[in-house]
């Protein structure tokens, strides 16, 4: 599973007292699988239309993927991140475990002929949208009076970000729908509201 182990990591820097469920993590690993997918998809055709990769196109693919507050910030932790690796500097504050999700990705991508510094430099913009969703799904868990962040927190902090519901409501398909409703129907009742 991709971003496995840095979920964990992710959530105890915004929330150190909390912690969370399988089901949690998992969920949030196909979120960030399905945003590699459509980046690398999109990073396929630009680079079979003009040949190369650069900022300026990374930029552009990612305004496609992630778009309002969510793309601006994320492409700052790109720029501050290329900035560092060109510097030579420490870059492990602005990516928790840079190498196994390097090589998670590469394994998860390996029929697909992407230079690694281009998933590289997506690897800063993966975990700061983790952390939104980590520290607004902790802030539902916190305002529930629960301990662990499930599947549940996430739903409704998606749900009252405009941004981050947008960014969900693209990965599911028309095939979820069904599926999406007992979710929600489950997690009205499991919240009381039903």
């Amino acid at each position: 599973m991709i971003y496995y182990n840095t979920i964990h990591k992710v959530l105890k820097q915004v929330h150190p007292d909390l912690n969370i469920t399988v089901s949690a993590r998992e969920y949030i690993s196909i979120y960030i699988i399905e945003r590699f997918y459509r980046t690398v998809s999109e990073i396929m055709k630009r680079k079979y239309e003009k040949g190369t990769i650069d900022l300026d196109v990374i930029s552009s693919i990612l305004k496609t993927v992630v778009d309002g507050e969510l793309y601006k910030h994320a492409y700052d932790e790109i720029i501050k991140y290329q900035t560092k690796l060109e510097k030579g500097t420490d870059i492990n504050d602005l990516c928790l475990d840079r190498n196994s999700n390097l090589h998670q990705i590469k394994k998860f991508f390996k029929d697909i002929n992407i230079d690694i510094n281009v998933f590289e430099l997506l690897l800063p913009c993966a975990e700061y949208l983790l952390a939104e969703f980590l520290e607004l799904s902790g802030n539902v868990c916190i305002d529930k009076k629960k301990t662990t962040v499930d599947s549940y927190h996430i739903f409704i902090a998606t749900i009252n970000d405009i941004e981050l519901d947008r960014l969900m409501i693209n990965i599911n398909s028309i095939s979820n729908h069904k599926k999406n409703y007992e979710t929600s129907e489950k997690m009205l009742k499991y919240l009381g509201e039903m």
